[in-house]
């Protein structure tokens, strides 16, 4: 049977305005491989696994032993298509999902937020000691008290009102040249902004918003062409074309392979 990784949302009430949750996977646990695929979704990503040799290939990750002891710090906000993510066996790690623009409330200076692509430089005091002492922890409940605990004493609770409200026109559903017009700036210049704090392009942001939302009501209505109608696709083949840019997939069998949690959006075995 796959094994199946539990996601976790995050408890305290103050950090879940910026996190929406995390995993943790054990190397003590079974040595079963572990296959699933993620699909897209409009978050920062930041994880840390021990003892791991990891490869990029395209649209996979393989998470495989490493020949000598060592901690991999690694952040992702600019994949916008399904990820193969294949570890060949459990390894102590910690995935977090920021919620958009969320990671920058943490970070003392924005610009320092370019070094989170690079991971030259972790802009986080102590990050990879603390996550170590997290990781060698036995109980779930301790990890999360940990991990919560220090991201709470990084909190700068920013003023990112700009960017907020643009977001929020664009989640709306809002035409990108009306966003950019209303707030006296050119269209270039809203995409490089949101290019550049979000990894999407504003298109790409506002896609995938649609994608996760519509994905989301499925739970309540599971009738295709209704979906399509509701969040305003031209027609049953846009609808299929859109969807299939984001998943690989046809709808019929995302729905029935997929596990769709309230955040994230994993397909296992592949």
């Amino acid at each position: 049977m796959e094994r199946k990784i539990r996601f976790y949302k995050t408890q305290d009430q103050t950090l879940r305005k910026y996190m929406e949750g995390y995993y943790f996977i054990s190397g003590e646990d079974n040595h079963s491989p572990i296959h699933f695929i993620s699909f897209p979704g409009n978050y920062f990503v930041a994880t840390v696994c021990q003892n791991v040799d990891v490869t990029f290939k395209k649209d996979l990750i393989s998470i495989l032993p490493a020949s000598t002891k060592n901690i991999v710090a690694d952040f992702y906000h600019k994949k916008t298509n399904p990820v193969k993510i294949r570890y060949a066996q459990p390894f102590n790690e910690i995935t977090i999902y920021f919620k958009p623009l969320g990671i920058l409330h943490f970070l003392e200076n924005l610009e320092d937020f370019e070094f989170l692509s690079t991971t030259k430089k972790i802009p986080f005091p102590k990050y990879l000691d603390e996550m170590s002492k997290i990781l060698h922890m036995n109980d779930h409940s301790g990890k999360i008290h940990a991990l919560e605990s220090y991201w709470l004493s990084l909190l700068k609770n920013k003023d990112l009102g700009m960017l907020e409200s643009i977001l929020h026109d664009i989640e709306k559903g809002l035409k990108i040249t009306d966003i950019a017009d209303h707030r006296g700036i050119s269209r270039q210049y809203l995409h490089k902004l949101l290019l550049k704090y979000t990894g999407r392009s504003p298109s790409q942001y506002q896609k995938i918003h649609r994608f996760k939302k519509m994905v989301g009501e499925y739970k309540r209505d599971q009738n295709l062409s209704h979906l399509a109608y509701d969040h305003l696709y031209f027609d049953q083949a846009h609808f299929n074309k859109h969807f299939k840019a984001l998943t690989h997939s046809q709808p019929g069998r995302f729905f029935r392979d997929a596990t769709i949690m309230d955040s994230v959006l994993w397909m296992y075995g592949h």
